[in-house]
């Protein structure tokens, strides 16, 4: 049987920004709109909306999981257990590891259903426990001074399985749901595709040719930010993290995230550049930090287009984050805009290139390349 190459419809609705896919749980199958996200690895269905107890396929674990995303404290928490998929109508796992979650706030995945992690394995671990964890009786505590055991991602043990090649691809237009109009479920510019295990050959997804950054560390899709320039202003040159961080780049290419999340210095930098083209702008993007703005009080044509570079093989891939990528209009909502862009308060060490920078391009992860860490390539969307 030769490897399959699916589309998938995909939504920012459920998730409020980052995009869901609908794939089909247990027996009888469920449908799940789960959040596609590669700066993460495991999977996890909210407890809320799938049960084991209802699925003839489950089969328990030894095995605990959980997740932190912003903190150190957990994000979600619960037993894992092994059941079927189906994806697309065409691609099936009999027996897919999956967290059962406790959500932790309850509205982490906002309306979604649970999350699909996209990135390496050695991100995917969980404890083991002395006995089957569901139904569900131990605590978090519990997992204490157990042994840690690497579980495989759901896409990973697709592309063993010979189902899929090593790769995927997004095509998406915003990073927050548009309100423009009353019925934003129906509005193509929330919609787009994710097509797994290809992606080059949808030519009437892009144009031009791609730009191709190297993935630098097989957990997250790590990257080496070597510039940001604002407008045509001086370059903000950007060195490697210090070794005491033990980080593996400085930037990481994140699905999950809907804005551009810099590393503290960093913002202020890009702040003090929009101070040398327009000090209204300046004022505007302090502004838009903690709050939302009228449409009205945007010009967005006088705003200037953020340019990056990222580390290539042979050259460096520069690319463009246009003014209404990182201001989203009609959100949160109508005639409104939110800005998506801002620092992380020293927090994660590192730049999140979220999907403001996505938006503008047709995305391809080819794990398969750059001697088995991948590379993540870019070409302009049509």
């Amino acid at each position: 049987m030769g490897r399959k190459i699916v589309k998938l419809p995909i939504t920012n609705i459920h998730a409020g920004g980052p995009y869901t896919a609908s794939i089909v749980v247990g027996s009888p199958g469920k449908a799940l709109n789960v959040m596609l996200d590669t700066g993460s690895s495991a999977f996890a269905l909210d407890r809320r909306r799938y049960s084991p107890a209802n699925d003839r396929s489950a089969v328990p674990t030894r095995l605990l999981q959980g997740e932190s995303f912003s903190t150190r404290k957990l994000s979600w928490f619960g037993p894992v257990v092994r059941t079927k998929i189906e994806i697309g109508g065409m691609l099936r796992r009999a027996k897919a590891s999956v967290a059962v979650a406790e959500l932790k706030p309850r509205t982490l995945f906002a309306a979604a259903d649970g999350i699909v992690g996209l990135a390496y394995a050695i991100d995917d671990t969980a404890s083991q426990m002395p006995g089957a964890t569901w139904p569900p009786r131990y605590t978090q505590s519990a997992t204490e001074k157990t042994r840690r055991v690497r579980l495989t991602p759901l896409f990973t043990q697709l592309v063993r399985d010979g189902i899929v090649a090593n790769k995927f691809a997004f095509y998406t237009k915003r990073s927050q749901v548009s309100l423009a109009t009353d019925e934003p479920e129906d509005d193509p510019d929330n919609k787009g595709l994710f097509i797994l295990g290809g992606g080059e050959r949808n030519k009437a997804l892009y144009t031009g040719a791609f730009r191709t950054a190297r993935v630098l560390h097989d957990r997250h899709y790590h990257t080496n930010l070597k510039w940001i320039r604002v407008g045509a202003t001086r370059p903000i040159r950007v060195p490697p993290p210090a070794r005491m961080t033990k980080l593996p780049s400085n930037s990481v290419v994140d699905s999950g995230t809907n804005t551009l999340i810099f590393e503290q210095w960093l913002y202020e930098a890009i702040c003090d550049r929009f101070e040398l083209v327009d000090r209204r702008l300046a004022r505007d993007l302090r502004a838009g930090a903690t709050a939302s703005l009228p449409m009205a009080r945007l010009d967005l044509r006088r705003w200037p287009t953020l340019t990056l570079a990222l580390e290539g093989d042979r050259s460096d891939a520069v690319l463009r984050i246009k003014p209404q990528a990182y201001w989203q209009v009609h959100a949160p909502s109508r005639n409104r805009a939110i800005l998506c862009l801002g620092g992380d308060n020293a927090g994660f060490g590192h730049t999140i290139l979220g999907l403001p920078l996505l938006n503008g391009y047709f995305t391809l992860f080819d794990r398969s390349a750059g001697k088995g860490l991948g590379t993540v390539k870019f070409a302009a969307i049509r």
